[in-house]
């Protein structure tokens, strides 16, 4: 279970910030954010809280969206969108959830069947890559 005490970091309801973020851990966000976000371990986690408004890129293993968002996500290995909350971008993901209500407009692409090293070696792929540099990535 997540708790406030086991995150790194936050952005609170009433905050902003425009920038790029560096974590490890756990990081929610509750206010708006436009930027770049990006988890350092094999354990990270971007929260994007109901209250919260996200314009970003993020980076880490594990995304779980509230709120609204627009951009791209390379969650990894899960990206969990929940009720009422909104994603309208690219994402690159093992596992994909969307649970009723939940919104999602954009277009995914699986890296289920990824070696854990490819994976490893596509978190510095930059999200620049067109959908063609995508498909013929390999290592």
């Amino acid at each position: 279970m997540i708790s406030r005490s086991n995150l790194n970091g936050i952005l609170g309801k009433d905050s902003s910030f425009a920038g790029t973020i560096n974590f490890t851990g756990i990081f929610r966000i509750d206010g708006y954010f436009q930027g770049t976000i990006q988890g350092g371990g094999d354990k990270d986690i971007v929260m994007i809280g109901s209250d919260a408004v996200v314009e970003a890129e993020i980076l880490a293993n594990h995304v779980i969206i509230a709120g609204q968002m627009e951009g791209s996500i390379k969650a990894i290995e899960c990206l969990h969108i929940q009720p009422a909350a909104s994603l309208k971008g690219i994402v690159y993901t093992s596992n994909f959830i969307v649970e009723s209500d939940g919104k999602f407009q954009g277009e995914c692409i699986s890296l289920k069947d990824w070696t854990p090293h490819k994976k490893e070696q596509f978190r510095s792929v930059p999200f620049s890559y067109s959908y063609q540099e995508y498909k013929n990535f390999s290592l």
